[in-house]
């Protein structure tokens, strides 16, 4: 005699297939979701990666030069010389305009 009954079967499968498709971290729904975020994160890696070599190349030609630091300074930091003025451009929410 089989222990389970054709419906009983049924039952079992469909809580089965449910708990597989709905609830489980290896669903199809969780799958996708997973892989657009694994896109995402690559496309910031690439953009991390060329913003890396950016700053590298801007440190670079700044600390090639005592001018090219000075420049940097004031334009970054709002730095000023003795007996100089400085005027900052800022926007509509108060952050200063570069």
């Amino acid at each position: 005699m089989s222990r389970f009954k054709p419906s009983q079967f049924r039952i079992l499968a469909a809580i089965v297939w449910f708990v597989m498709i709905c609830i489980s971290d290896y669903s199809p729904f969780k799958q996708w979701e997973m892989s657009r975020e694994l896109v995402a994160l690559k496309e910031q890696k690439k953009f991390m990666e060329k913003e890396i070599v950016r700053v590298h190349d801007e440190r670079k030609a700044i600390n090639e030069s005592p001018t090219s630091l000075e420049t940097f300074a004031r334009e970054k930091y709002h730095m000023k010389k003795e007996n100089e003025e400085v005027f900052v451009l800022v926007d509509e929410q108060g952050n200063p305009v570069e």
